[in-house]
């Protein structure tokens, strides 16, 4: 933290501990392999996922950290208690006879993953984001407790049967098949050609909103920032893809955000933002659609990977943030609203018995891709499906003022600032946050 902007705060001990998050390896069958460090290519985000995570039932079964390569047929890897499993790859099994789709979990490029709320017990559904490879966005949806040959397991007890008993053994994937829209919304559907899916270089991060989580955003580097907000249907105890749609929305704040990249969606409804540029913009979208930038690298980087801990140290959301900034070598640093709120009088100072053993929610991002990739259509498609409202389940009831959601219609206002430093480091804008607002 740069502080000659903010001031020197002493220093407080932070970091208690770190070191390797695995220690042994399960692959796509539940069966106990050796890990091959030496085969890992750019890991990029990633995002840790609590149990019933959209609440009793609903989304995984365990706590899961999410990540996968950011290459071309890269695999995709969940980590749970110090045990690393691949998620990529088939089984015996059909789901795609069962559901439709593409069987099994395809092997692509990574950027992040995002879960979605399928608002019922027997299904998970995770959106994924490919910077390289097909470049395509996809759906994949994953049946609760059955193991990559087809057959039920029951509660499916075991660390043999996590991916199992979380929908990650036994599914099929979809493309998100629609265009990106240059202002506005466009409506967009789910099938297996991707001539029809959402294709463009530089797809980004993607996080799912807390409040509402059939919402997802997303950072494209070359075309802005975007709202995906999903209607899944499910029939008979299936999801039913025909009856399915999703809407994707560009963000007026998009003309404010260069090259955007990683983002986090915060649980008062702000939305924060990387940028993957020579200045390392980090701009804040506020719920009514207002752009306030609050940091910049400095030394000709970027800004990657942005991370709301506020939680861990019981503040208000958004009082709290971690970054990364990606000059070499790189540096983690903390932002911290001077305006932050407790939301509980803490019993004791942070340390590593009394806060969550919390794998961060996003991982900074890795090496950009250069590739080149045309404008996005700026005609509106009509590929949407009608969803009769008999075969919809609701995805999930907001149990927070609705008003959370930022606003994605206005054409909204920013706050400039300027800054200058010569050493390589975060630098703070003086309008960190609004004033009173955490």
């Amino acid at each position: 933290i740069s502080p000659s902007t903010v001031g020197d705060t002493g220093g407080v001990e932070f970091i208690k501990s770190m070191g390797k998050a695995y220690s042994s390896y399960r692959d796509k069958n539940g069966n106990l392999g050796t890990i091959n460090e030496g085969t890992f290519t750019y890991f990029c985000s990633g995002q840790v996922h609590e149990a019933n995570t959209f609440g009793p039932n609903i989304g995984f079964v365990d706590r899961l950290y999410i990540f996968g390569e950011e290459i071309d047929d890269g695999r995709i890897f969940a980590i749970h208690e110090k045990t690393l499993y691949q998620i990529s790859g088939q089984g015996t099994g059909d789901a795609a006879a069962i559901q439709g789709g593409v069987n099994g979990m395809g092997f692509d490029s990574l950027e992040n993953a995002a879960l979605i709320s399928t608002g019922e017990e027997d299904h998970v559904a995770i959106m994924t984001s490919p910077d390289y490879g097909t470049q395509a966005f996809r759906l994949y949806v994953g049946i609760k407790g059955y193991q990559t040959d087809g057959q039920s397991c029951g509660a499916c007890a075991g660390d043999e049967n996590l991916l199992a008993r979380n929908g990650l053994a036994f599914g099929s994937w979809w493309y998100l098949e629609g265009d990106l829209p240059s202002s506005g919304s466009l409506t967009g559907s789910f099938g297996t050609n991707i001539g029809a899916a959402i294709t463009y270089s530089k797809h980004e991060d993607v996080d799912t909103n807390p409040n509402n989580p059939t919402q997802v955003v997303m950072g494209n580097e070359n075309y802005g920032v975007f709202l995906f907000d999903y209607e899944l249907g499910f029939q008979n105890g299936k999801f039913d893809a025909a009856n399915s749609s999703f809407q994707v929305t560009r963000s007026p704040a998009s003309a404010q955000i260069p090259s955007p990249d990683n983002v986090e969606w915060a649980a008062d409804g702000s939305i924060f933002v990387t940028s993957d540029s020579s200045e390392g913009n980090i701009n804040r979208i506020l719920p009514n659609g207002n752009v306030i930038e609050i940091g910049r690298t400095i030394g000709s980087t970027e800004s990657a990977g942005i991370l709301d801990i506020s939680s861990l140290f019981d503040y208000e959301p958004a009082s709290i943030l971690l970054t990364n900034a990606m000059y070499c070598p790189s540096a983690l640093h903390v932002l911290i609203n001077p305006d932050a709120v407790l939301t509980l009088p803490p019993t004791s100072s942070p340390t590593s018995s009394s806060m969550p053993s919390a794998i961060p929610s996003h991982m900074p991002s890795s090496s950009p891709s250069a590739r080149p990739s045309p404008e996005p259509s700026s005609e509106p498609t009509t590929s949407s499906s009608v969803l009769p409202t008999e075969s919809k389940v609701p995805s999930y009831e907001p149990s927070v003022n609705p008003s959370l959601t930022p606003s994605f219609s206005q054409n909204p206002s920013s706050s400039p600032s300027e800054t200058s430093s010569e050493s390589p480091s975060i630098s703070l804008i003086p309008s960190l946050f609004p004033t009173g607002t955490p």
